[in-house]
């Protein structure tokens, strides 16, 4: 009989390796976004959870530092909470119309699955179309973009500061993305427990909304 673990991780390699051959058909284009879920569905985000459930959100602080390959600060949501009222104030000039107060964050599908997010979520996708006038972008984790480290360089840093809209991310186009994440790869594979190397995506409408266009 095979254990649930072991059906639970073969499954996972099965959703993955799905994953890649629908990415490898379309690895030409910028036309989906890939959101990791733990259950499935597209939930509301962790900054959602804390300001409706503080007691409940930093409970769920410890159990994703407990679990994930990434150690987030215990001052973590309040350090997040100053970085989206940031990212929503220059939504106007970005020409992006915010449906919902908290973003949803997802990362733009270059063709392959950071180590940050495998293995044990499964990558839902979402037509970029239908949400282009409600997203994001950051080069690298938006974490990490706009929180100046004391420790980092920030002339040399990959990472950008900048917030694209999604004209902005197709100017700079896929293969200078590519690049751009490998250098953050590269740069931070030892200062990181796993690098940001992704293009994040910043999804400014509600869990239920991104639920009924999958």
């Amino acid at each position: 009989m095979i254990k649930e673990n072991t059906k639970k991780h073969l499954y996972n390699i099965l959703n993955q390796i799905d994953y890649l051959l629908e990415s490898i058909e379309n690895n030409n284009t910028l036309d989906t976004l890939l959101y990791f879920s733990h259950n499935g569905r597209i939930n509301p985000s962790a900054s959602e959870y804390y300001y409706k459930y503080p007691e409940r959100g930093n409970d769920l602080l410890r159990r994703t530092n407990r679990n994930r390959r990434v150690n987030r600060p215990n001052n973590y949501f309040d350090r997040r909470q100053k970085i989206e009222d940031y990212m929503r104030s220059k939504l106007s000039e970005l020409n992006v119309t915010p449906k919902h107060n908290f973003p949803i964050y997802s990362i733009l599908d270059l063709g392959y699955i950071p180590e940050r997010f495998y293995p044990g979520d499964n990558a839902i996708r979402l037509p970029i179309d239908v949400l282009k006038n409600n997203i994001t972008f950051t080069i690298g984790d938006s974490f990490q973009a706009f929180t100046r480290m004391s420790n980092m360089n920030r002339r040399n840093c990959p990472i950008s500061n900048e917030l694209f809209n999604l004209q902005g991310i197709k100017n700079i186009g896929r293969q200078e993305l590519l690049k751009r994440v490998e250098l953050i790869r590269n740069t931070y594979t030892n200062y990181y427990n796993t690098p940001p190397d992704y293009i994040e995506c910043q999804i400014w409408h509600n869990a239920d909304y991104l639920n009924s266009i999958r």
